[in-house]
């Protein structure tokens, strides 16, 4: 079983600035996006977090049982299921204010399961001086993905984001 929690924040790359851009926050502590054009302002991600928990569950058992000297079966027995939950956040804080912006949201839900069944049947045996082994079996697999992404716009307020009937 593994449990994952991320918190990710897109930290731009500054090394290609020239060395008189202007700050990246104002004085207030708000993101300045003064002097800088709507299109190359590459600081907004910094108010732009990316959350994911997922949880992963991989499970395998094998059973097997000697009918008779030399004659076995068994069977292989295999479960995983993995559930994603995504959610990154456009707050109107991070965007250019003269535009009179709104937040958005994204969420996104993932289910992926998987179970694999192997039943065999072995016989071996020794005939005079060398061993017949005679080996049969098959696999029997399944998997399903079903996935959500729900997008969420128009936020007039920060506060509302997590929401997405408030969107």
């Amino acid at each position: 079983y593994a449990n994952t929690k991320s918190d990710m924040t897109f930290i731009p790359n500054t090394a290609t600035l020239p060395p008189i851009a202007p700050p990246v926050y104002t004085a207030a502590g708000k993101l300045n996006y003064a002097g800088w054009l709507p299109a190359q302002f590459p600081f907004a991600n910094l108010l732009q977090p990316y959350n994911s928990k997922s949880n992963t569950l991989t499970s395998n058992i094998t059973l097997g049982y000697t009918i008779i000297k030399g004659l076995q079966i068994r069977t292989s027995f295999g479960y995983t299921n993995a559930q994603v939950n995504q959610l990154y956040l456009a707050p109107i804080a991070s965007l250019d204010p003269p535009g009179n912006p709104t937040g958005s949201s994204r969420f996104a839900n993932n289910i992926i399961q998987n179970w694999i069944i192997e039943p065999q049947i072995e016989y071996s045996s020794i005939i005079g001086k060398g061993q017949f082994t005679f080996l049969a079996g098959v696999t029997s697999q399944a998997n399903k993905t079903e996935g959500t992404t729900i997008y969420g716009t128009g936020y007039t307020n920060d506060a509302y984001l997590r929401s997405p009937a408030l969107a």
